[in-house]
């Protein structure tokens, strides 16, 4: 899968909206078996960290971890990604929450999706369709500001895959409705 253009262009694209340099650090939830993790490491070097965690790692690079409780302590991360994951995570509003718990004031979260639709444009699950409809709202709750979606199109054979970039920034101010009194 990671191999089809339309992803590879998707994963370009999302380290781009990164906007991660060298000296910072970055969070790759649901991060396999570490491919990415190269890539991200070549955007903070030097003097970055680059942290990847999975529900089933396939790396010794990669730390045993669930999304829905990221070991990790409040604004840790510059930046935090989340590559074709929240789709098969229980909770993904609760993931989510916890992507902007430990991403810094400032930093940026970005969850790429994958879409694939059949021949005739249907969508490949009623629970893909479903989830599709509902993440934007949960990254419109999240808290985030400055937010976007960016779609990168692409066929393949008689499938088009279709993967979209959420993403937004970490007030450096919570907002309002946070601050109490």
């Amino acid at each position: 899968m990671a191999e089809l253009e339309p992803v590879r262009a998707g994963k370009r694209r999302s380290y781009e909206l990164l906007a991660i340099g060298p000296g910072q650090s970055v969070l790759d939830v649901g991060a396999g078996a570490g491919d990415d993790l190269r890539a991200l490491a070549e955007l903070v070097s030097p003097g970055g960290r680059v942290v990847g965690v999975d529900s089933s790692p396939a790396s010794p690079e990669v730390l045993l971890a669930d999304a829905c409780a990221l070991p990790f302590d409040d604004d840790t991360f510059d930046a935090c990604r989340c590559d074709r994951t929240l789709q098969h995570v229980g909770d993904p509003q609760r993931a989510l929450a916890e992507m902007v718990r430990v991403t810094r004031p400032g930093g940026v979260v970005l969850i790429s999706e994958v879409r694939y639709r059949v021949a005739g444009g249907a969508p490949a699950s009623q629970r893909a369709l479903e989830y599709g409809l509902m993440l934007p709202v949960f990254i419109q709750q999240s808290g985030l500001s400055d937010l976007g979606v960016e779609q990168v199109a692409g066929r393949v054979e008689e499938h088009e895959v279709e993967t979209y970039l959420f993403y937004g920034k970490k007030p450096c101010t919570p907002p309002a409705s946070a601050i109490q009194t």
